[in-house]
C-alpha cells in the first residue's frame, strides 16, 4: 500500500475504500444522499439537546434551522459538491455530543474515535474532555482511535498496518516542526483560500515578496507586518497560547455542576468550530462545522424576549461577510484578495464569541 501525500490516517483510508469499491457515480449519489440525511439528523439532534435546556416550539426551531442553512448556504453547497465530507464530520461530532448528553460514554467515545480517525483535528476533544473531568468518554475515545487504525490489519496484514501508522506519525511530526507560519504543512503550497487561524494571524505579521505563492500583484492587496520567519512563528504561537488560556478559563466549570449545565452545548459547538479553525488546511466549506454554533445562536435569539444590540450587530457583520463577500458577487480575482485578508476566519471567531455568551445572558 502506498502512503498518501495528505495526512490521512489508515482508518480514514479504510473508510474511503468502502466507497472506492463502488461505481463512481453510484458512490457519489450514495455519498450525496447520505450527507443530506446526516445534515438533517445533525440539526435535529442539536435541537433535541437544546430543548432539554430551553424548550421552544417546532416553528421557532425550524426557522432557526432554515436561517442557519441560509446564512451558510455557500459553505453547505460547496461541501455537497465534495459529497459532504465535512458534513459527515459534523454528524460524527454531533452524534458524540448527543451520546454524552444522554450519559452514554462508550457510544460518545466511539463517535469521537471515528471523527478523530476521519480527520485529525477532532483530537482537540481529548484534552477538552479531560479538562471537563469526563474521563470515561476520553478513555473510550483513545480506545476506538487505536482500534479503528489497527482494524485494517485484517485486510493488509499486521506489518503493513504498523508500518503505515508509524509513517503517518512521522509525517505528522514533520508537519508540526514547520517553523514558517505561512507554510502550515510540509506537503502543500500555501494558498490564500486557506482560512486556518494560525495561517490567518501570520498574514498580518509577514510580508510576501513578488514571486511568493502568497503575493498578489494588485493595488488592493495590502501587506502589514514584516517580521522575520522565526519571530512571526513565535508571535503566532504566543497568540494561540493566550487564546487557549482564555478558552480554558471559560471552560473551567465541570458539566456535573448543575448551575453550569447550559454551558455544555455552547462549549461543544465551540470545540467543533475549533476543529476547523485550527486545522493546518482549512478551506471555507470546512466551516460547515460552525453550523451548530450558528444554530444555537439563532435559536436563542428567535426565542428570546431581549436580544443585546451588540449581538445583532455582530450577526449582521457575519451575515454580510458570508453571504456577500465571496466569488459569486466579487468574481475570481477580487474573491482571492478578499480571502487573503482572512475575514472568514475572523467572522468565525465572532460567531464563537456569540455562542459562548448566550448562556451568560440567559437566552439558553
Amino acid at each position: 500500500m502506498k502512503h498518501s501525500g495528505a495526512p490521512n490516517t489508515l482508518g480514514r483510508l479504510m473508510m474511503d475504500a468502502t466507497l472506492g469499491i463502488q461505481n463512481y457515480y453510484t458512490a457519489r449519489a450514495f455519498s450525496f444522499s447520505l450527507a443530506l440525511a446526516a445534515l438533517l439528523n445533525s440539526l435535529l439532534m442539536w435541537n433535541r439537546m437544546a430543548n432539554k435546556i430551553l424548550p421552544i416550539t417546532n416553528s421557532v426551531a425550524f426557522a432557526a434551522a432554515v436561517f442557519s442553512l441560509g446564512l451558510f448556504i455557500h459553505f453547505v453547497l460547496r461541501d455537497l459538491d465534495d459529497c459532504g465530507l465535512q458534513i459527515f464530520l459534523l454528524f460524527f461530532l454531533t452524534s458524540a455530543s448527543y451520546a454524552i448528553s444522554s450519559g452514554r460514554s462508550i457510544l460518545s467515545g466511539f463517535w469521537l474515535g471515528v471523527a478523530a480517525t476521519y480527520k485529525v483535528t477532532p483530537l482537540l476533544f481529548l484534552p477538552f474532555l479531560m479538562w471537563k473531568r469526563q474521563w470515561q468518554p476520553a478513555l473510550w475515545m483513545i480506545f476506538f482511535i487505536i482500534a479503528l487504525n489497527l482494524t485494517p490489519a485484517v485486510f493488509i496484514g499486521w506489518e503493513k498496518t504498523v508500518s503505515f501508522n508509524l509513517n503517518w506519525l512521522k509525517r505528522t511530526k514533520l508537519d508540526l516542526t514547520v517553523q514558517d507560519p505561512s507554510h502550515p504543512t510540509s506537503f502543500e503550497v500555501p494558498r490564500h483560500q486557506n482560512q486556518s487561524l494560525p495561517f490567518s494571524i501570520a498574514r498580518y505579521l509577514q510580508t510576501y515578496p513578488p514571486g511568493h505563492s502568497l503575493y498578489i500583484d494588485h493595488p488592493l492587496f495590502l501587506q502589514f507586518g514584516n517580521l522575520k520567519t522565526a519571530t512571526a512563528n513565535y508571535v503566532v504561537k504566543s497568540i494561540l497560547l493566550v487564546f487557549s488560556g482564555i478558552l480554558a478559563w471559560r471552560f473551567r466549570h465541570p458539566w456535573k455542576n448543575e448551575s453550569k449545565r447550559d454551558n455544555f452545548l455552547s462549549e461543544w459547538a465551540t470545540v467543533m468550530l475549533l476543529c476547523a479553525l485550527l486545522s493546518p488546511l482549512n478551506w471555507i466549506y470546512h466551516y460547515v462545522l460552525a453550523l451548530p454554533a450558528l444554530f444555537l445562536t439563532l435559536r436563542a435569539h428567535l426565542s428570546a424576549h431581549f436580544i443585546p444590540r451588540w449581538h445583532s450587530i455582530i450577526l449582521g457583520i457575519i451575515g454580510f461577510k458570508v453571504l456577500l463577500l465571496h466569488r459569486f458577487f466579487l468574481g475570481h480575482d477580487l474573491s482571492i484578495i478578499m480571502l487573503s485578508y482572512k475575514f472568514d476566519a475572523f467572522a468565525m471567531l465572532l460567531l464563537m464569541m456569540l455562542v459562548l455568551t448566550i448562556s451568560t445572558e440567559k437566552s439558553f
